[in-house]
């Protein structure tokens, strides 16, 4: 399950609230600070939170172009535009401008961001992404379908054709664009909640689609949000007024992944022992030598692993069917919290106070997340009050449905030696396949 690297993705979300000339929308904010937290939530898709940027509801029409821009320049994966509020049109015009805090709707030209420049600065910007998604919550929102390259206004069913389509074969770059409603329809905030459409995103988002497997494709994705979205609205809307959302891709798998499945659940199922391979000594004797060039203590070889070795099995739930070989030693952090045996990479974080037992055959589902969090302390004397600042490193480890989370100071040696054991593993397992085809163990009489 090879989702967008997060680490080279980017998102902007701009949600409006409040119009000086405009009714509010009360609960686009809620939607934007909840959308943003999905996307950085490592079971859904994990971006870091400084690759999340969430514009203020009074931004300029500039403001929002130089947020794209950057993003799109710094995106290398995927990048993420996200609009929430007024969607404004001429009598019988065929352009969507998205209305801004000081839009008025009988001048146009006032306070409004035409959507074909956001789609001019994206697509310029974002020259080196694979992949661009984007979502409209507004009124009108499915003109921009025609305005981004498809040359017509097309039907809904010919949208979701588009999506299954194989590209327009001028390169590897995709978009993927999903709208409230189409192009001659309005969209719906509640009184109280997100607005219909955002709260449909929201929900899919936290709580996945049974049955649907690890990860959600585009495709898949965007048929539970309008289903959704038809739950949500139905008895709530007049059917004449009912808005249909609107999804079109170019050059867009329709069964790449794109997030977790949050209702997802991997059976733990543990073969029979006599079907267990043993791990090659090969192999260990590889582990041994990558420990060693990453400054690792390695555990002596002929099981004389003593008191240490015990209390390192307990701590990290080791089975009598492993051997230990190594384990992170270092002054800065406690002993355990990394242990390396012939079968598992086992993790147990103090300051969560949580384990996590990785086998070596799925190191590459491994996600790692990193961030930085300022610490302001203090010590008062007789005259004044002595102020520090620290730098908190954090490192958040996924695994499918689990994360655990490191909290450390510099310098930080449970990041440093994940940074570093991670993709030398990877490596390994390209030249030898072999090794982890199947969960690794080391098989005793």
């Amino acid at each position: 399950m090879l989702l967008p690297d997060p680490g080279r993705s980017r998102a902007v979300l701009l949600g409006v609230p409040d119009y000086r000339r405009l009714a509010p929308l009360p609960g686009v904010a809620a939607g934007v600070a909840r959308l943003g937290d999905l996307l950085c939530d490592p079971t859904v898709w994990g971006l870091p939170r400084r690759h999340v940027t969430v514009l203020p509801g009074r931004a300029s029409a500039d403001d929002v172009l130089a947020a794209v821009r950057d993003a799109g320049e710094a995106t290398a994966e995927t990048l993420l535009v996200y609009f929430a509020g007024h969607g404004l049109r001429e009598p019988g015009g065929d352009q969507l401008y998205l209305a801004l805090a000081d839009a008025d709707d009988d001048h146009l030209a006032i306070g409004t961001l035409p959507y074909p420049a956001v789609l001019r600065v994206a697509r310029r910007a974002a020259g080196r992404a694979r992949r661009r998604i984007t979502f409209l919550d507004c009124c009108y929102s499915g003109l921009a379908i025609a305005m981004g390259g498809s040359g017509a206004v097309l039907e809904r069913a010919e949208l979701a054709r588009l999506v299954s389509e194989p590209g327009d074969g001028h390169g590897r770059s995709g978009s993927w664009l999903m709208t409230s409603a189409s192009r001659t329809q309005r969209s719906f905030t509640p009184p109280h909640g997100y607005p219909y459409f955002t709260g449909a995103l929201i929900d899919v988002l936290e709580n996945g689609v049974p049955g649907a497997g690890p990860a959600l494709a585009v495709h898949r994705f965007a048929q539970r949000v309008e289903e959704r979205f038809q739950e949500r609205i139905r008895g709530r809307i007049p059917d004449p007024d009912r808005p249909e959302p609107q999804y079109v891709g170019h050059n867009v798998d329709p069964d790449e992944p794109w997030v977790r499945n949050r209702a997802h659940v991997t059976p733990h199922v543990v073969p029979p022992r006599s079907t267990l391979p043993a791990a090659p000594e090969e192999f260990v004797d590889a582990l041994r030598l990558l420990l060693m060039r990453q400054h690792l203590a390695l555990v002596p070889e002929g099981g004389t692993e003593g008191l240490k070795g015990a209390w390192l099995k307990r701590r990290c739930q080791v089975s009598g069917e492993e051997r230990l070989i190594g384990y992170l030693k270092s002054r800065y952090a406690r002993t355990g919290e990394v242990v390396f045996t012939d079968t598992h990479l086992c993790l147990h974080s103090s300051s969560a106070g949580t384990r996590m037992r990785i086998p070596y055959s799925r190191v590459n589902e491994v996600s790692l997340d990193t961030a930085t969090e300022e610490v302001h302390s203090g010590a008062a004397t007789d005259q004044t009050v002595l102020m520090d600042t620290s730098l908190l490193m954090i490192t958040r480890v996924t695994l499918g449905h689990r994360t655990l989370e490191f909290r450390e100071y510099h310098p930080e040696p449970v990041q440093k030696a994940l940074l570093a054991f991670l993709p030398a593993m990877a490596e390994l397992r390209l030249r030898r396949p072999e090794w982890f085809g199947r969960p690794l163990r080391h098989a005793r009489e």
